[in-house]
């Protein structure tokens, strides 16, 4: 009885620690963080929705958190059951330096949740310039579709993001993709009106008799 008991304990313990680890990572609190992965505390545990610390710090944009994960060898690529990332959350949520510190930290900048949303993708429908010109740089695909055949291009062409079309523009998203429904990038933005994105479009070679 006395060992049930201890073993237990010891189980009600370690489920305590893994609340206040993700609490911790959820409320910036990087002392508590650290006290539990001193304690031997897994640093790539994933709660029941599949969110590690790491991810749970980069969506609220805690840096400092997100640092001292990192520093400590953080599995940077983990998906939640959604499929999306650290990366995915941090660039849905415009943290530019953590969006930076992934990177650096080698994490996937093409990996897709299974709606087949990127972190690219994301970025660009939030009108996150910055992070889509940071993503890019580190290896983003710009063509890389959802679940629609829908790119990056099409959804900041057809929203009118002049900067974050050109962007994409000049690291070789294609103009004439096209959809789930046979639309281009071109066809989308004359839709909604976007002239600056259609005239950009035109001026880079977008084909405006697509089939």
């Amino acid at each position: 009885l006395g060992l049930i008991s201890l073993l237990l304990w010891s189980s009600l313990c370690f489920a305590n620690n893994e609340a206040d680890f993700f609490k911790a990572a959820l409320t910036g609190d990087g002392a508590t963080v650290e006290k539990l992965l001193a304690e031997g505390l897994d640093i790539n545990l994933k709660n029941p929705d599949g969110f590690t610390a790491l991810a749970v710090a980069s969506q609220k944009g805690h840096e400092a958190v997100v640092n001292l994960l990192l520093d400590k060898n953080a599995g940077v690529d983990g998906e939640n059951i959604q499929g999306g990332t650290a990366l995915l959350l941090a660039a849905k949520n415009g943290h530019i330096a953590i969006v930076d510190a992934l990177l650096a930290k080698g994490a996937n900048p093409n990996s897709q949740a299974k709606n087949g949303l990127s972190p690219l993708i994301i970025a660009a429908a939030k009108n996150y310039t910055d992070v889509v010109k940071k993503l890019v740089a580190k290896g983003a695909d710009p063509d890389l579709s959802d679940g629609s055949q829908t790119t990056a291009l099409h959804i900041a062409a057809q929203n009118g993001y002049i900067d974050i079309v050109n962007t994409l523009l000049a690291h070789g998203a294609k103009p004439d993709l096209q959809d789930v429904n046979g639309a281009s990038a071109l066809i989308l933005a004359a839709l909604v009106g976007a002239q600056e994105v259609v005239q950009l479009l035109l001026e880079k070679g977008a084909q405006a008799d697509l089939k």
